[in-house]
């Protein structure tokens, strides 16, 4: 949650170092869902990243936003697990 909170605050505010550190560390954060076997193949952060590549110029800080738009969706999807436990 954190890290998205720290993406969408640099990207808002249009802080590029604090934006940036927010991609990377939601990367490392899919990383270690991929090898941890929480996540199997990470197919749908693929997806969100290629399609925020497709969408956006330049290509890089689309799959940014992509990167940011899954963040988004797993840390919802974390929050809601933990409400309804």
């Amino acid at each position: 949650m954190l890290i998205f909170v720290a993406l969408a605050v640099g990207y808002l505010y249009r802080w590029p170092v604090l934006f940036w550190t927010g991609v990377a560390l939601a990367l490392v954060n899919i990383w270690m869902d991929g090898m941890s076997g929480a996540m199997r193949f990470p197919i749908l952060p693929l997806v969100f990243v290629i399609v925020g590549a497709s969408l956006l110029e330049p290509w890089w800080y689309g799959s940014a936003m992509g990167v940011l738009a899954w963040t988004m969706c797993d840390a919802l999807g974390m929050l809601y697990g933990r409400l309804r436990s």
